[in-house]
């Protein structure tokens, strides 16, 4: 570890001893872009002891973020601090850097997913062409056995390479009518909840001109407070429009 990380290390430790737990998250925190994994350890730690601690379940969702494939942990914590940040009514700049790493984590999750599906897409071209050539090979060899004339066996192995020229087409046709899934897709970000940060299905438009998912949106409604979660201006559920343009855009983007 490097001297300035070791230093913010000890100073946290030292407010964690004296139990302020919060200035020693933000210590802790210091050190991350240094050793994630010794942050994630000292963020995860506090937020044993308080559940509650906003930045505990922030930092410790960065550091995971940025510890291999565990995405799904690092978003948890994430959205646990996205909505203790609301229940407190904690800045608006705090929530947004918030939402900033939520988006990211999402990216992240997303641009795996994407990547093992492209593989596997890719693995099963690769296996069927395999097969359909493994089982003209086979041809040609018994071709060789039972045709001791050149040209019998020379028309034979004609017809073969047609026959297995005939199958690959067809097979590189199918496969060649998905090429526009073999890229790795980003979902658009005014697909996503800003509350949830899911893909929207039920897409509803505030006053403000935001757009949220409408289960998520009433949730917010009904156990925080009568106010856009983002602008916070007055509001109520009578105040909501569908998106019906941008629900049919999401459709259509989930479907291909």
């Amino acid at each position: 570890m490097s001297y300035i990380a070791e230093h913010h290390k000890r100073s946290g430790n030292n407010f964690f001893a004296q139990g302020k737990f919060e200035t020693a998250i933000t210590e802790y925190t210091k050190a991350i872009l240094h050793r994630y994994d010794e942050a994630g350890q000292d963020s995860r730690q506090a937020v044993d002891i308080n559940d509650q601690s906003t930045k505990g379940h922030f930092f410790l969702g960065q550091a995971l973020t940025q510890l291999g494939n565990r995405h799904d942990e690092a978003l948890i914590h994430l959205l646990r601090a996205y909505r203790l940040c609301q229940e407190n009514r904690q800045s608006y700049r705090f929530a947004a850097d918030i939402v900033t790493k939520i988006q990211l984590v999402k990216k992240l999750r997303w641009q795996a997913l994407e990547v093992e599906r492209i593989e596997k897409q890719s693995q099963t071209l690769a296996f069927v062409k395999a097969l359909i050539q493994d089982h003209f090979d086979e041809k040609r060899h018994l071709l060789t056995q039972n045709y001791k004339e050149l040209k019998d066996q020379e028309e034979v192995q004609s017809e073969i390479e047609s026959e297995e020229n005939v199958y690959l087409s067809q097979v590189m046709q199918v496969f060649g009518q998905a090429d526009a899934n073999l890229a790795v897709r980003e979902v658009p970000e005014c697909y996503c909840d800003k509350i949830t940060f899911n893909i929207m299905h039920d897409p509803v438009i505030t006053p403000s001109g935001i757009s949220y998912e409408r289960s998520s949106l009433l949730e917010h409604l009904k156990r925080i407070g009568p106010y856009d979660p983002l602008t916070r201006l007055k509001m109520t559920d009578k105040d909501l429009v569908p998106n019906l343009a941008l629900k049919e855009a999401i459709e259509d983007f989930v479907s291909k």
